[in-house]
């Protein structure tokens, strides 16, 4: 077979067939040009990731000094260190190693991955310039991935779309067009692409981190660790995609092996190039956990974010831009503007202080969440405008929101899903504050405060942090629900029959092994008490079995625990709380939307006060309902609070009103009174950041 066959069965990915032709050529290797021969060789060690033999090869070649060849080693040799991610071995692009072959298709598609490896998407675009048209397929990806880097989703998508067109057997092509679908939140596109790629493919490692990635947004933890686990199996010296073991990661995570990100190696935490958004969800899963490792990842993603920057330096508007004692505009940013706790609690803060306000308060909407949005109901307040900053450009989202010309930015995301950390790097307004959506510090150098009370901040603040702290003389949140919410008209629910019945209804993730262990001595000590957890789907039962396999080891009897299963809807999720007594919070991750739901249909909540705002949270809601005694100091304290319980349970069944009583009548249930404190905070913050800006 010709040496332009088998390249030829090489861009088609059938690999095994070309193995076979090349090693039909060893039976008469006279008859074909060893140099030849010796580039596909190493070309197919390099598509099959067996970076020691191409390597081989290449010094082989390079040994022999062949003329007329230098193109194809220094293409062979850019496969490499692209293969390795080793951006120090890469050379930038005036370096003379792609000038001296500058116009040859092969070596300018690999000088473009290059630039892309190092988010120089300038370049990117330029060295693809200088291709012909029409693109070939590797091309093509690149540019795609220039685009979806720069999160221009739907650019990015319509050329990967027409390529699986062109060419569905491409398996590498079928990876990126989901992952990328994955990435843009394509809910009806993603499930029909990752059938097609698994119908024509199986279950190819390289779509098996896909398949993870959607089993745990189906919250099927179970599934999506049987997926990674089945990609490990796929061992390769490449080392460049660390979504392998991101998704491993979550898996666990979601299984409530939380206290496992603790030990990540060091290499780990590096920036991994081309794929960023893994960083930046491992700034939340090492926060979730108190790592003190979090700084070093934080910096990591900011100095990416510094690299490439998405917006023009930020100027101060003159002095003339406002008049004194004007109302100041207040933007308030989220993603999470649909059935999400953010959205839901400042909807109650907004209804309950309508043409009460004192500012002007814009809602600035980051995700277009189609038929599962809130705007609507948002825009039943006449007193709130709103903004529209769903534009997949970051470039144009920060020009957007500029244009708003506010004069202080909420970030009400932190480094959850669907967050802006670009923009506020970038900066916004004169003052940016950290409030309410996200645990922990943003670690952000332009963010300026991060809101806060006693509760949730102690003194002296034993946190790390870049953000000044401001704490309000109040609780920080409010619990007041909006009447176009379903807990509006929910009525306390009756009380269960039978032995005391502990419960917790928040995710797996956040049952930790010491979580189990406390719950397992409490069992232990109260005779005839069970425990009452949430089961996951239905459609995923191993999760729930590989749970009660760390109930067993951390002494926990899973025959005392009444599994409920996932309610269809919200309203059927805060019935279910007849089904409990008193509620366990978890430590160190804690609850708080879950604290707040509790209360309010008539179940107290224990939990254990830890030092970060992570495991302070529902020490935050308690105080604020009048409910300090409920939280414990110590797990002994835990354990106590929760026998004490069992024996005064006839007053806690007969007295279920008195929970969200206390709710109402104490600063939790006062969102119009938050409000008033919030404003007086942002004009006092605002004058504070103006003074020293100007001065700067």
């Amino acid at each position: 077979m010709s040496s332009e066959a088998i390249a030829i069965q090489l861009r088609l990915q059938q690999h095994l067939k070309a193995e076979q032709a090349l090693a039909a050529r060893a039976v008469e290797p006279a008859r074909f040009d060893a140099f030849e021969t010796a580039f596909l060789r190493c070309y197919l060690a390099l598509v099959r990731d067996d970076l020691s033999l191409a390597a081989q090869w290449i010094d082989q070649s390079a040994a022999q000094h062949h003329q007329g060849q230098t193109h194809c080693l220094a293409l062979l040799q850019a496969q490499l260190w692209l293969k390795r991610s080793d951006l120090q071995a890469l050379p930038q692009s005036s370096d003379p190693f792609w000038q001296e072959h500058r116009l040859w298709p092969p070596l300018l598609i690999s000088q473009a991955a290059a630039s892309l490896m190092r988010s120089d998407f300038v370049d990117c675009e330029r060295v693809l310039a200088q291709l012909p048209e029409p693109l070939c397929l590797e091309a093509v990806r690149l540019r795609a991935g220039c685009l979806l880097r720069q999160r221009q989703f739907q650019s990015g998508l319509d050329l990967l779309s027409a390529a699986v067109d062109r060419f569905p057997q491409n398996l590498d092509l079928q990876a990126q067009y989901v992952n990328a679908l994955l990435e843009a939140r394509s809910r009806d596109r993603t499930i029909p692409a990752l059938r097609q790629a698994v119908r024509l493919h199986g279950e190819h490692p390289r779509l098996m981190g896909s398949v993870c990635t959607v089993k745990l947004l189906q919250r099927q933890p179970s599934l999506a660790r049987r997926a990674a686990l089945m990609q490990r199996l796929w061992s390769t010296e490449s080392q460049k995609d660390q979504g392998r073991l991101s998704n491993a990661l979550v898996a666990y995570e979601q299984m409530g092996h939380s206290d496992w990100l603790a030990h990540l190696a060091p290499s780990v935490l590096r920036d991994v190039h081309g794929q960023l958004s893994i960083q930046e969800n491992r700034c939340l899963q090492l926060a979730s956990v108190q790592s003190p490792r979090i700084a070093q990842q934080l910096q990591t993603v900011v100095q990416a974010y510094e690299r490439n920057p998405i917006a023009t330096p930020w100027q101060l508007p003159g002095p003339s831009a406002r008049s004194s004692g004007s109302p100041l505009r207040i933007a308030w940013i989220s993603g999470d503007l649909c059935h999400h706790p953010v959205a839901r609690f400042i909807m109650g803060f907004f209804e309950a202080s309508a043409h009460r306000f004192q500012h002007q308060h814009c809602l600035v909407n980051l995700r277009d969440h189609q038929g599962e949005s809130y705007i609507d109901r948002f825009r039943r307040y006449p007193q709130l405008q709103h903004l529209d900053a769903t534009v997949e450009d970051p470039r144009e989202k920060v020009r957007v929101i500029r244009d708003g010309q506010f004069d202080v930015a909420i970030d009400l995301s932190g480094w959850t899903g669907g967050h802006f950390m670009r923009g506020f790097l970038a900066r916004l307004a004169p003052l940016q504050l950290n409030y309410l959506g996200y645990f922990a510090s943003t670690g952000l150098p332009t963010m300026d405060g991060w809101i806060g009370d006693d509760g949730l901040f102690p003194t002296p603040m034993q946190e790390w942090h870049t953000e000044t702290i401001q704490r309000l003389p109040r609780c920080f949140i409010a619990w007041q629900p909006s009447q176009q919410l379903d807990e509006a008209h929910e009525p306390v629910t009756s009380a269960p029959s039978g032995g005391i019945r502990f419960g917790c209804f928040n995710h797996n993730r956040k049952l930790s092994d010491a979580t189990l262990r406390l719950w397992g001595a409490l069992l232990d000590s109260v005779p005839g008490a069970s425990l009452v957890l949430k089961a996951n789907a239905s459609s995923d039962p191993s999760t729930q079995v590989l749970l009660v396999r760390r109930m067993r080891r951390a002494g926990l009897d899973p025959e005392r625990v009444i599994w409920l299963p996932l309610a269809p809807s919200h309203r059927e999720h805060l019935q279910q709380y007849a089904q409990v007594d008193v509620a366990l919070d978890c430590f160190p991750n804690g609850g708080c939307t879950t604290t707040c739901e509790a209360l309010w249909m008539g179940v107290p909540v224990i939990t254990l006060t830890g030092n970060h705002y992570v495991s302070r949270m529902s020490t935050a809601v308690l105080r604020g309902a009048g409910l300090a005694d409920w939280c414990a100091a110590t797990p002994e304290q835990y354990l106590q609070l929760a026998r004490q319980q069992a024996d005064r349970l006839a007053e806690l069944r007969g007295n279920r009103e008195h929970w969200r009583d206390q709710v109402v009548h104490n600063p939790l249930g006062d969102a119009a009174g938050l409000m008033q404190h919030l404003e007086q905070a942002f004009s006092t913050l605002h004058a504070a950041a103006l003074s020293r800006q100007l001065s700067a």
